[in-house]
């Protein structure tokens, strides 16, 4: 990443890089669903995977943009890898 006249170069640290993205799989989302509209989860698993998706998207809502040591903002992105993600409800 360059700076505002893309010159100088901004140093980062290592954490403040890989705070940039979360995967909605590190707060448990599995997205082992199936194409067929035919559920093999049970309603516990569904609940699971809803509640860990819910978590995740509010996490990253609720997240504050931070000043890091070159004085640029960073701001969380939510990544969904590929997948299916089964729900029950709402998001």
């Amino acid at each position: 990443y360059y700076g505002p006249t893309n010159l100088t170069k901004v140093y980062r640290l290592l954490q403040e890089k890989l705070d940039d993205v979360v995967s909605v799989k590190d707060y448990g989302a599995s997205g082992n669903g199936r194409y067929d509209n035919i559920s093999s989860k049970t309603t516990e698993e569904l609940d699971a995977e809803t509640f860990s998706l819910q978590r995740a998207i509010i996490d990253v809502a609720l997240s504050k943009s931070t000043v890091n040591q070159s004085g640029t903002y960073n701001r969380k992105a939510l990544k969904f890898p590929s997948g299916i993600y089964e729900i029950n409800q709402p998001l």
